[in-house]
């Protein structure tokens, strides 16, 4: 049986720290939700091997992914884990972000999302060992304190910068064991499909979340809906529609959290219909109204 990992199903797990429903750090791989079975979940995984060794079965017909000490395996979300072997002294740390906060990160450089989709198709990052003691501890351990928010002022800011850094520290290392140029080199040129998934993000990342159908974008891209859902698939591992509403729901979640706008006024920000409509999308994504969300 393949059971399906929510965000909530790592609330309340040992060992096991939740940031606004954005990131989790799981410190010990067996706390991991349904570690002895098959799952798939929504989030990005990233499980850093610290000590001794994993193996991951991903697909029934593929050979077992192995993860010595010192390496990274990025797992995308929706991809089936069919299971989890480790040795004796594994120390295996798990990070999982949830797909709007990624999108919201990847939207600050264009080029990023190819880099974490080459990533994907090349999942094992390999460090040196004495970086690997040295840093990972170290940032992981910093993320459990500033969790505890009545010690740090600043506590959750710091925990999402934390997090943040860790991401990007991943894609670098997934650029430097490949041939995509770094920042100042002249890039090799992109493929008809590379421009439409370049002009879409951009797209995406202006509209910030007032246009929510894949029609909109694939009309200004003079392409058709299915063409475009078959690019993101292919660059993303995810629905398109999925993807525009993520971006759309993150913009709406830090307006509800972070500004005093009036929830009314900003049902017209974004474009919906009526207060009904937009009072719907909010509760079908955060699982609460916006009056609930803004009140937490």
């Amino acid at each position: 049986m393949l059971h399906t990992i929510t965000f909530e199903a790592f609330h309340g797990r040992s060992h096991t720290v939740c940031l606004s429903d954005d990131f989790v750090l799981v410190e010990r791989i067996d706390d991991m939700p349904f570690a002895e079975g098959a799952f798939k979940t929504s989030l990005l995984l990233f499980f850093i091997c610290l000590r001794g060794h994993v193996r991951f079965t991903l697909d029934e017909d593929e050979r077992p992914c192995e993860l010595v000490a010192g390496e990274v395996f990025i797992c995308q979300p929706g991809r089936p884990v069919m299971s989890i072997l480790h040795s004796s002294d594994c120390e295996t740390a798990v990070l999982g972000y949830a797909p709007r906060v990624v999108d919201r990160l990847m939207t600050t450089k264009q080029d990023t999302w190819e880099m974490l989709c080459h990533a994907f198709a090349n999942p094992i990052l390999h460090y040196d060992m004495e970086y690997v003691r040295g840093h990972f501890p170290f940032l992981l351990e910093l993320i459990c304190q500033r969790t505890e928010k009545r010690l740090y002022r600043f506590a959750e800011q710091q925990a999402f910068h934390l997090f943040a850094s860790l991401l990007f520290e991943f894609i670098n290392q997934a650029i430097l064991q490949t041939d995509l140029p770094m920042d100042g080199q002249t890039p090799k040129p992109l493929s008809r499909s590379d421009s439409l998934f370049h002009a879409f993000i951009h797209m995406l990342t202006a509209d910030e979340g007032c246009h929510r159908t894949v029609t909109y974008y694939a009309d200004r891209l003079c392409i058709s809906p299915k063409h475009l859902s078959n690019i993101i698939r292919k660059k993303t591992g995810r629905r398109a529609l999925e993807l525009i509403n993520d971006h759309a729901i993150e913009q709406i979640r830090l307006d509800l959290k972070l500004s005093d706008t009036a929830i009314n006024q900003l049902a017209s920000k974004y474009k919906f219909s009526n207060f009904s409509f937009f009072c719907q999308f909010v509760k079908t994504h955060l699982g609460m109204t916006p009056q609930e969300y803004r009140a937490r």
